[in-house]
């Protein structure tokens, strides 16, 4: 089972412009609330579970509370969560550079190949949130998006049709596999480090992993 380490530290307002290219204007509250239930999905994901959070993620869209969307705002959601599931990479990409100067040359072999290994699979999520947040991808998904969700073809979604069809366009499976088996190793290893320290604590253990 993985392992959920989480913390207090509030998420930094994601700017235009910023280290990223692609990346969007997150607020502070949209942030929390994206970063939360995609850890749920995580959680999920891990255990072999279905998350339940997507009525929640519309609630979060459905500024006026009429039980509908437009579908631009679909788009808008897109690329939000993106932004929030890489901007959590770049975190966890550099507390990952820290973890390897602490290394130094009395590493073992096995830690060595256990940081090579982590570098390699963050390597791929922040290549394919690349593609997804700078070109071609976020328009194909999109595009996907209107033509599943909007079955009526009035630029309005329902919460029927998004419930129905969002989870696996928003966040596909094979998407959130790739990001819990990386979270899960980073997870076990933070763990580790914490065990080592004294710092662990058994009420922690919530069955996922993502870096605060």
């Amino acid at each position: 089972a993985g392992r959920v380490v989480r913390g207090d530290a509030p998420l930094q307002q994601v700017m235009p412009g910023g280290v990223n290219a692609g990346e969007v204007a997150v607020s502070s509250y949209r942030s929390k609330v994206l970063r939360s239930l995609w850890i749920q999905c995580l959680e999920c994901g891990m255990h072999g579970h279905v998350p339940q959070v997507f009525d929640q993620m519309f609630d979060l869209y459905d500024a006026n509370g009429d039980q509908t969307m437009q579908v631009d705002e679909l788009e808008n959601m897109l690329r939000e969560l993106l932004t929030v599931r890489r901007q959590e990479l770049q975190r966890t990409m550099e507390w990952q550079m820290q973890d390897g100067r602490r290394l130094g040359p009395a590493a073992s072999d096995a830690d060595l190949r256990k940081f090579v290994e982590l570098g390699e699979a963050a390597k791929e999520l922040k290549a394919h949130y690349d593609y997804m947040l700078q070109g071609a991808g976020l328009r194909s998904r999109a595009l996907v998006l209107r033509s599943r969700l909007d079955t009526s073809h009035d630029g309005i979604v329902s919460r029927g049709e998004f419930l129905l069809g969002a989870p696996e366009l928003l966040l596909p499976g094979r998407e959130l596999q790739m990001e819990a088996h990386y979270y899960e190793k980073v997870g076990a290893k933070m763990e580790r480090e914490a065990a080592l320290r004294g710092e662990l604590d058994d009420s922690e253990d919530e069955g996922g992993c993502v870096q605060n």
